[in-house]
């Protein structure tokens, strides 16, 4: 959640793996991201993955 927008992606929680194409539209408006703002989405799942949940995660780009 971002104000009050949604989001849903794919994470491999077993894997430390975050599925960068599934990070697309916002949920809870259907708003398709830029690609500035997907980054910026993308920078935070991360930072916020590695610091809570497993400091070894790992971007992929493939769905």
């Amino acid at each position: 959640m971002e104000n009050e927008k949604g989001l849903i992606c794919t994470i491999d929680a077993a894997h430390g793996a975050i599925f960068t194409r599934s990070i697309k539209q916002w949920d809870s408006t259907g708003k398709k991201m830029s690609r500035k703002e997907r980054i910026r989405v993308t920078g935070l799942i991360e930072k916020y993955y590695r610091e809570f949940y497993n400091p070894t995660v790992v971007l992929i780009d493939d769905y």
